[in-house]
C-alpha cells in the first residue's frame, strides 16, 4: 500500500454570505437540481463578502470573509458557523484598524477551523499573509503571520495529516509554506518567473505539492497574465512547471488518480473575451484534453471537483451590462454537458468558492452588488 502524502519539502526533515446548496439527482438523461435553502435575512449587513467556505463533520459549514461595518477596522476577517440549514451558530470579526481579509478556510482535525487571510493592520502598509486557528466556538488559539514580501497574501488553506498547507502570491512571486498546529512556519519556496505571480490553490500529494495559479508576462503597465501549473518536490524543487501560451488563469485544482484536473478562465475564449476551461493533465502535466464553455460576456470557473461519479465546474457567468450570475455546470465522465444552470436575482451575484459536501450537496459562497458599494450577503 503506498503510503500517504509527506508534508510539502519535508524530505524526512522535520456579512453577507452566499450559501448555495444544491441537490443533484441523475434519472435516464434527466437532471434534477435543487436548492435546499435559500437565506437572504439573518445578522448579515451590508459591505460583508465570503471568499471560502468548508464542511464540518457534523454538517454544517464554515464561512469565511470580510466585512466592513463590524469589527475594529476599515475592513475585517469574519467567520461564520452555520449547521446543515445555514442557521448561524456562531460568528466571530478579527482584526484591526486596518485592511484585513479572510480568503479561505478548512475544518481543523480536533474541531475548530483554521483561517487563511491577510493582515493589514499590524505590518502597516505591508500586509502579511496571516493564518488563524479557532477552537469549535470561534475563540483564537493561535495566529501567525508569513512574510514573503510586499503585498503579500494568502490565497489558499489546505490541512495535511501533520501540518497546514498555505499558498498564496507576495512580492511579486508566488509561493507555498507549510505551518505546524500553532502556525509556525516549517517550511516555505517560492516561484518567480515574469512580474509577478500567484497561487491560487494547492493540493499535496504523495510525490510533492502541485501548484496552480497564473504568472505575468508583461512589462511595465502592460500585464500579459498567463496560466501556470507546477509540482514541487518535497524538498521545495520544482520536478515540473509549465506556462501555457494562452492568457488567462487557473483557479481550482483537483488530483485524480492519473493526473490532476483545472480550472480557470481563457481570455482568448470560443465563445466570447473570458470562458471557463477545464483542463485534464497527466502526471508530467502534458494536457490530455482542454474544453472551455461560456458566452459572449466573461465567464470563469473558481472550483471544479467530482461528485457522484461526474465532475462539477463552479464560477461566474457574465451577461449585458457587466450583469455577473452564480454558474455551475455538471459533465460526465466523457465531459459532456448534463446541465448549464445560473443562480442570482439582482446580476451581480458573485461566487467566489464552492465545496462539494459528504452526502451529495454543493455549497458555494460569494456576495452580491459592487465591491466597495455595500456588497451584501447571499445565503441560500
Amino acid at each position: 500500500m503506498k503510503a500517504g502524502p509527506k508534508p510539502p519539502f519535508a524530505s524526512g526533515k522535520q456579512p453577507r454570505v452566499l450559501l448555495l446548496l444544491l441537490t443533484t439527482a441523475l434519472l435516464g438523461a434527466v437532471v434534477f437540481v435543487g436548492i435546499l435553502f435559500y437565506l437572504t435575512g439573518g445578522p448579515s449587513t451590508a459591505g460583508d463578502s465570503a471568499w471560502g467556505i468548508a464542511t464540518s463533520t457534523d454538517g454544517g459549514f464554515y464561512v469565511a470573509g470580510t466585512t466592513e461595518l463590524r469589527g475594529a477596522g476599515k475592513r475585517d476577517a469574519w467567520v461564520r458557523r452555520l449547521d446543515a440549514s445555514g442557521e448561524v451558530i456562531w460568528e466571530r470579526t478579527l482584526g484591526g484598524e486596518g485592511q484585513d481579509w479572510g480568503t479561505d478556510i478548512a475544518e481543523a482535525a480536533e474541531g475548530g477551523c483554521v483561517l487563511a487571510g491577510n493582515d493589514g493592520s499590524s505590518t502597516g502598509a505591508r500586509s502579511h499573509a496571516w493564518v488563524v486557528g479557532l477552537d469549535s466556538e470561534g475563540k483564537i488559539l493561535w495566529q501567525s503571520s508569513i512574510e514573503h514580501g510586499k503585498l503579500n497574501a494568502a490565497r489558499r488553506v489546505r490541512l495535511l495529516p501533520d501540518s497546514i498547507l498555505i499558498g498564496g502570491k507576495g512580492g511579486g512571486r508566488a509561493w507555498v509554506a507549510t505551518v505546524d498546529a500553532q502556525g509556525k512556519e516549517l517550511s516555505s519556496a517560492r516561484l518567480g518567473g515574469g512580474k509577478s505571480s500567484s497561487v491560487n490553490d494547492a493540493w499535496a500529494i504523495v510525490d510533492g505539492t502541485v501548484l496552480a495559479g497564473w504568472t505575468n508576462y508583461g512589462s511595465g503597465r502592460v500585464n500579459r497574465i498567463k496560466p501556470r501549473i507546477a509540482q514541487l518536490d518535497h524538498d521545495g524543487k520544482p520536478l515540473w512547471d509549465l506556462t501555457f501560451d494562452w492568457r488567462g488563469t487557473l483557479n481550482a485544482l483537483r488530483p485524480t488518480s492519473n493526473g490532476f484536473v483545472v480550472a480557470g478562465e481563457r481570455n482568448d475564449g470560443e465563445h466570447g473575451k473570458k470562458d471557463g476551461v477545464i483542463l485534464a493533465l497527466d502526471m508530467e502535466g502534458g494536457v490530455k484534453w482542454l474544453t472551455q464553455h461560456g458566452g459572449a460576456h466573461p465567464d470563469t470557473f473558481l472550483a471544479v471537483f467530482p461528485l457522484e461519479g461526474d465532475w462539477f465546474a463552479v464560477g461566474n457567468k457574465g451577461g449585458p451590462d457587466h450583469a455577473v450570475s452564480g454558474w455551475v455546470m455538471r459533465f460526465d465522465a466523457k465531459m459532456n454537458v448534463l446541465f448549464d444552470r445560473t443562480y442570482g436575482d439582482t446580476g451581480k451575484d458573485h461566487v467566489e468558492a464552492a465545496v462539494p459536501t459528504p452526502d451529495g450537496r454543493i455549497a458555494v459562497a460569494g456576495w452580491k452588488g459592487t465591491r466597495g458599494k455595500g456588497e451584501q450577503a447571499w445565503v441560500m
